[in-house]
């Protein structure tokens, strides 16, 4: 399974792509979630995704559910807890 990370901006998307060893698979800048969407098509092999909620993270959920298998949405207070950790 692959472990993505999104930041998802309005203009662009960083996506890091991490095999289960925690490595790096693949680093990737999308100008859209469709372009998110075909990338993860891709992969040899199922993936789960996190990434921070903001105001089109509806949007976002809905377009990453037909390619994840888990998606997680982190809320933006709480992500302060682990940066303190």
């Amino acid at each position: 399974m692959f472990h993505v990370g999104l930041d998802v901006h309005l203009k662009y998307t960083t996506v890091c792509i991490l095999d289960d060893n925690g490595k790096v698979f693949k680093r990737h800048t999308a100008s859209c979630i469709g372009d998110v969407v075909e990338l993860l098509k891709t992969l040899p092999a199922a993936c789960q995704v996190c990434y921070e909620a903001s105001t089109a993270y509806g949007f976002v959920f809905e377009a990453l559910q037909p390619v994840a298998k888990h998606i997680a949405v982190a809320h933006p207070g709480l992500l302060r807890l682990i940066y303190r950790s």
